[in-house]
């Protein structure tokens, strides 16, 4: 899904459980990216917002997965222990 001006974008992890079903339930001019699961999650999103002309954003939203205290973005685990360096 793919607007000119998006207001909000979504990140979602290609490892979610049915993530065409999330794709599809995407609320009609927010733009959707899928992150590759073989590359840094953080790094994908911030090369997306940098090769974008994204003004005026109200929201950025991430759909992942993960354990306590971890997020999964990509071939990234956040926790409190590497946060910081992103």
């Amino acid at each position: 899904m793919t607007t000119d001006n998006p207001q909000q974008i979504v990140f979602i992890d290609s490892r979610v459980p049915d993530i065409q079903d999330l794709i599809a339930g995407v609320q009609p001019g927010v733009q959707v990216f899928v992150l590759d699961p073989t590359s840094d999650g953080m790094q994908q999103i911030a090369d997306v917002l940098a090769a974008n002309n994204f003004t005026d954003l109200s929201s950025i939203s991430i759909v992942s997965h993960g354990d306590a205290g971890e997020v999964m973005l990509g071939a990234t685990t956040l926790s409190e222990s590497n946060l910081a360096s992103y």
